[in-house]
């Protein structure tokens, strides 16, 4: 369990996620975090540090607790004159690895900030944005490097600022964890972006992604808390819709969703048996810590403002890390490991009891259930446990089944300076809570034993709204190329049944907006066939679960859920279309050609047949050594044509004609990669469309890199000129000079105006840029995915080395040729 140990106010607001710990003297920890106006406060708990202008508020603690404000406190505040997205400490000293660097990411530069010496180390410009910061070694780097998620990019600069790493991804990175993913021995980079994916990187390539249900927030790497405890393989997440949860690898161990928005993420072993636990702070101020094997919350506490960050460290110099819990509201709290076996056996036992009794209530199905046993079973929990017996109780409660019961979150493992203002009004609320649980638990019995008196007394028949036996669902999916859409079909069996509705859940791939569709309740009689239209937000391999609501014909009151899963395969929504048709002349349509080495016709067929579902192939006429397979999406209407061929016993020439990159770009991922098995593939490739984008975008970034560059040296003037009128105004007033002064304040009140408008167009043109820069990231990463293993990494490098001397040339033919190592 945890133990509050410290507890302290600083005279400034934490913004959520902008929070370190770091030895910037190498010897004592300090805290350093974001505040408003564009300023880091940097606190330390000991009197040997640097003093500055600040302070600390104190309060009263319970006995026991130690409070770590006050006089020996130094608190200083950094201004940083720029949006602060980003925070982290790492050693970059290399004649002193003990002292730390505080590291700066806004949206447009990079600072390393030297806080003992109070001196930049360096400062680097950013044309991605600064998401997130991380300092770590892969495995083929010759030394740790500060990782820089921005946007669909990631960056990796050495101690002196010297870009050493750089590749693309789907999304905006929002997330960094190292972790050895794949269990090889190495760290892998673990990366999660606002595109569903957690991406785990080796270098500049990815070794597996995972697909999420909502953008990724939060990562956490569930290191061991000792050398033997624990596995260095598993990472929490959290995401957007307040879903969290473990991976060991590339499997899922858990998950469970909240209402409230997760803030941040610790990994800290909570009741020291060498495992961590999982700590998660929760936009409602809860804090809460889970098992990391089974997801089981062990300890709850209840703060009162929104977590901004959770940390671990000695900030207090005694030895041993301590789990580090920062709030919005600026407190800073710390927590120390108590042995669980502490708490009281008595209460334990009680809710032990408690806990059997209910248990009947719910499980039990013996035929001996009547009123007088649920009589007496009331009786039984009302008298056995006092008020201050159920409490104790609830309090010492296990996770598990009433994890799920919002209505106990509301009194769970309440810290104590969260209380209600009284402990009555508590134990109401908690009797509250427990009489609502009690009451439905009597329905439930009644309803039990109402139809166990109708079966003692003989009357066997069927209660009303029931169905006949053997009544199945079937469930089919089947596209609808007049509604755009794919049509997910429930059939019953009996036309003495109706289906009432229909809820499609999907909630591994986020491939459903709002992981769910139903079909519209009506007032009207249903029938034995009910159809929900799908549309896939993107290509994803899935399993849908179908919940069916079947009532008998005529009667509504009693409703049957029959549940069912159906894969969704990768390409569900791209059609075959028989035949040879050729696909429709179009200018912007464009191909990826390729060999495929040591492989056969027949197992690019399978393959084919595998990552599409295909009943069939189609052979060219008269040519059995070929090919050919049209598609066309439900959606989009996109066409897709796929044609191979056996060039010789040792391989395959295959050529994929599509409209964009990105569609081109998955099926070579999924046929060749995944299916195949493949690890090296190089590709011709041509699409007009996209390249074209591609130029209009860089032409666009040009442009705006120097409207960029204009707008600061303007600004600069005007700053010095305000500047120049400040002294002047000052000279006037201390000669007395009135006219002088208004002509002056004048004039500067004029300047600041045009100063504020030049502020809003160098940042309206900052998030164009931003977004430019993005798509074309995009698209690079598109291209790099039309290949396989080195030439892979080969045309990111390329199109990074472009994209430095601007040389539009020479990133097109990296894109396109065969080879990008000669580009």
């Amino acid at each position: 369990m945890l133990s509050r140990s410290f507890e302290t106010a600083l005279p400034a607001k934490a913004e959520p996620g902008l929070v370190c710990v770091g030895k910037f003297d190498g010897r004592t920890p300090a805290l350093a975090l974001a505040t408003s106006g564009n300023r880091v406060l940097i606190h330390t708990s000991s009197g040997t540090g640097p003093r500055g202008a600040g302070g600390t508020e104190t309060r009263e603690l319970p006995p026991g607790l130690e409070d770590v404000s006050g006089v020996g406190d130094n608190v200083r505040f950094l201004n940083i004159n720029r949006q602060i997205t980003a925070l982290a400490a790492a050693p970059l000293d290399k004649s002193d690895k003990a002292r730390e660097m505080l590291l700066v990411g806004s949206e447009s530069s990079l600072l390393a900030y030297d806080v003992h010496n109070n001196c930049d180390l360096f400062f680097v410009d950013i044309t991605d944005c600064v998401h997130t910061l991380a300092f770590g070694l892969l495995p083929q780097c010759a030394e740790p490097l500060i990782f820089v998620g921005g946007n669909c990019s990631l960056q990796g600069f050495d101690g002196e600022g010297n870009e050493k790493f750089w590749t693309v991804i789907g999304g905006i990175a929002s997330s960094l964890a190292f972790c050895d993913a794949d269990r090889d021995g190495n760290s892998e980079l673990v990366v999660g972006s606002d595109d569903f994916e957690i991406r785990a990187f080796q270098n500049e390539e990815s070794a597996f992604e995972i697909t999420e249900t909502e953008g990724i927030t939060h990562l956490c790497a569930m290191h061991p808390a000792s050398a033997d405890g624990g596995s260095v393989s598993r990472f929490a997440y959290g995401l957007k819709n307040g879903t969290i949860g473990i991976y060991d690898g590339q499997t899922r161990l858990w998950r469970v969703k909240s209402k409230e928005r997760v803030l941040a993420m610790a990994a800290f072993d909570v009741d020291g048996d060498g495992v961590c636990e999982l700590v998660t702070g929760w936009s409602d101020g809860k804090l809460e810590v889970r098992r990391e094997d089974d997801g089981q919350v062990v300890h709850r506490l209840q703060l009162g403002s929104p977590i901004a960050a959770l940390l671990t460290g000695d900030l207090r110099s005694i030895g041993s890390n301590e789990l580090i819990c920062c709030t919005q509201d600026g407190r800073i709290r710390g927590y120390e490991t108590v042995d669980p076996s502490a708490s009281s056996d008595a209460t334990t036992d009680r809710f032990a009891r408690m806990g059997a009794a209910m248990g009947g209530v719910v499980g039990g199905e013996e035929s001996g259930f009547d009123g007088e046993r649920t009589d007496a079973l009331e009786n039984q929990v009302n008298s056995e446990f006092a008020e201050r017996d159920v409490m104790r109780a609830l309090r010492n409660q296990p996770a598990g089944e009433d994890d799920r019961d919002e209505t106990d979150r509301a009194f769970l493992d309440r810290e104590e300076g969260a209380l209600p203002s009284s402990q009555e009004e508590l134990r109401d609320e908690a009797l509250a809570a427990l009489q609502e649980q009690l009451t439905l638990k009597r329905m439930e019995l009644r309803s039990l034993n109402d139809s166990i008196r109708k079966a003692k007394a003989g009357n066997l028949e069927s209660p009303a709204g029931a169905i006949p036996a053997g009544t199945q669902v079937k469930v089919s999916l089947r596209g609808n190329q007049e509604d755009r859409c794919l049509d997910l079909v429930c059939e019953l069996n009996s036309s003495e049944c109706a289906i009432q509705n229909v809820v499609v859940f999907e909630l591994d791939a986020g491939v459903l907006p709002g992981e769910c569709e139903m079909t519209p309740m009506v007032q009207q009689s249903h029938g034995t066939r009910a159809t929900v239209q799908l549309r896939p937000l993107k290509n994803v391999a899935t399993t849908l679960r179908v919940q069916t609501f079947v009532s008998a014909r005529g009667s509504a009151e009693q409703l049957h859920v029959f549940e069912q899963e159906v894969e969704l395969c990768k390409f569900a929504t791209l059609r075959q279309v028989d035949g040879h048709v050729a696909a429709p002349q179009n200018e912007l349509r464009g191909n990826v050609a390729f060999a495929i080495q040591d492989c056969s016709l027949e197992e690019v067929e399978e393959a084919l047949g595998a990552a599409f579902d295909l009943p069939h192939t189609v052979r060219q006429p008269g040519a059995e050594d070929e090919l050919f397979v049209h598609f066309v999406g439900l959606c989009d209407g996109q066409q897709l044509v796929i044609q191979s061929s056996q060039a010789n016993q040792q391989h395959v020439r295959m050529k994929v004609e599509c409209d964009t990159m990105e569609l081109a770009a998955q099926i070579v991922q999924e046929v060749v990669a995944k299916q195949l098995g493949k690890d090296h593939l190089e590709s011709a490739v041509d699409f007009p469309g996209d390249l074209r984008r591609l130029e209009g975008l860089m032409e666009q970034v040009t442009e705006m890199n120097s409207i960029r560059q204009r707008l600061s040296a303007e600004m600069a003037d005007e700053s010095n000129y305000i500047k120049s009128l400040v002294v002047k105004a000052e000279d006037a007033r201390i000669l007395g000079d009135i006219t002088s002064i208004t002509q002056t304040y004048q004039e500067l009140t004029t300047l600041n105006v045009q100063l504020i408008g030049e502020y809003n167009k160098r940042s309206n043109n900052q998030e164009n840029l931003l977004n430019t820069l993005k798509e074309v990231n995009q698209i690079i990463q598109w291209a790099s995915l039309l290949r396989i293993g080195k030439p892979k990494a080969q045309v990111v490098s390329a199109c990074r080395k472009a994209i430095k001397t601007s040389n539009l040339a020479s990133m097109f033919h990296a894109i396109t040729s065969m080879s990008a190592a000669q580009a």
